[in-house]
């Protein structure tokens, strides 16, 4: 086995310089098949992603508390917090927070050049919650 291939538990290997992106790239291209380098950049994709997510979610909620009518609506006021509550506000955070992760997951990665590793999971993430025709129409705008 060539120093350019990767051992994988299912006795298979994978060419660790195989591009992640183009026509030949696979689509469903696991973590564990992925060169060091890559695995690198993808948990630094997933980093920038994650604390992204959490520092403009917060503003994004107080804009929503301020000035729209869901705040008076839910008793919501801008010393709302996740962990002094109430539980509208607790709501409301992860209900942002998801759609902005994976925008923010599918721009970072696609800016680092890992776009098509980072589609299977957005999909995977919202068809968990969307109804199965609009998981499809997702993975047809994915790919």
């Amino acid at each position: 086995m060539s120093s350019t291939e990767l051992k994988m538990s299912e006795g298979r290997s994978f060419v660790a310089n195989n591009p992640l992106h183009g026509k030949n790239s696979p689509a469903n291209i696991k973590f564990t098949e992925l060169a060091a380098k890559d695995i690198l950049v993808a948990c630094i994709v997933f980093a920038i992603t994650g604390s992204s997510a959490a520092y403009f979610v917060r503003p994004t909620l107080r804009y929503i508390v301020s000035s729209t009518f869901l705040g008076p609506f839910l008793g919501l006021d801008e010393a709302s917090s996740l962990v002094a509550g109430p539980w509208a506000f607790r709501v409301m955070y992860f209900t942002v927070m998801w759609p902005m992760y994976t925008v923010l997951l599918l721009a970072v990665g696609t800016l680092a050049g890992m776009g098509t590793f980072f589609r299977p999971f957005v999909l995977k993430m919202w068809s968990r919650i969307l109804p199965r025709a609009a998981a499809a129409k997702l993975g047809q705008l994915l790919s």
